[in-house]
């Protein structure tokens, strides 16, 4: 991949709380990006689930110009409270 306009792609992973699952897409966006030219991957998560320092969290990198953002909403058990492994959530 290469960027037409010859800068960095820069992508983010923008997950619920830290943990094992959200880290996991964290490694492997990084992984990703690291295989290919002129692509960065930044993965932001907040410790706990917050809602609003996640928005803020991608608010920041819209004002910084990201060029893609990956997240979850939160929704369908994707805290983990339920007992699943919080891999849950739907498309944003």
């Amino acid at each position: 991949m290469f960027s037409v306009s010859g800068k960095t792609l820069k992508f983010a992973v923008v997950a619920k709380f830290q943990g094992v699952f959200f880290d996991q897409s964290g490694d492997g966006c990084r992984e990703a990006a690291a295989a290919l030219q002129e692509v960065e991957c930044i993965y932001l998560a907040p410790k706990k689930g917050d809602v609003r320092i996640q928005d803020k969290m991608i608010e920041q990198l819209i004002t910084d110009g990201i060029d893609g953002i990956a997240g979850s909403d939160g929704a369908d058990g994707a805290d983990g409270a339920d007992g699943s492994d919080g891999a849950g959530g739907t498309e944003l």
